[in-house]
């Protein structure tokens, strides 16, 4: 078989490779080939926030000072991630609970603060409960945690 045949046949399979149902979400969005890896959820949700003394409800707090592991990572950083109810104002998030952040699992901590409460430290282990394998693959169901501030 000559070589120009040869080049073009496999230039053939390898779209007829790529291409299918394995390509698309449910949404009809390309995705760069028929195994990749989705993120259904974010991996950390706050769902509440509360006076760690008096027990309130908070319903907005700010966030700063993240960190992954030990590693410090921006506010910009978190923000550009995939996330939900939150705006980011400098070098801080504003958090509208129910707020959620993130898909790298890990130690997370930052600090959480509000009118008339102190900054305070909060840390979580964040993770998937839900990991469905094959092409694609896919997590869900991330870490639901409350915050207390002092």
């Amino acid at each position: 078989m000559p070589i120009r045949a040869m080049v073009s046949m496999l230039a053939a399979l390898s779209m007829f490779a790529c291409s299918g149902a394995d390509t698309q979400t449910d949404d009809g969005d390309a995705l760069a080939g028929p195994c990749v890896h989705r993120y259904d959820d974010e991996v950390l949700h706050i769902d509440e926030a509360y006076g760690a003394s008096s027990g309130v409800r908070i319903d907005e707090v700010q966030l700063s000072q993240f960190s992954i592991d030990a590693v410090p990572i921006s506010a910009a950083e978190v923000f550009a991630q995939r996330g939900s109810g939150l705006e980011l104002d400098g070098e801080l998030l504003r958090c509208t609970l129910p707020c959620s952040m993130g898909v790298m699992s890990g130690q997370r901590q930052f600090v959480a603060s509000a009118d008339a409460y102190m900054d305070t430290s909060q840390r979580f282990n964040a993770s998937y409960a839900s990991f469905v394998g094959g092409c694609p693959s896919s997590n869900a169901d991330g870490s639901h945690v409350s915050i207390s501030l002092e």
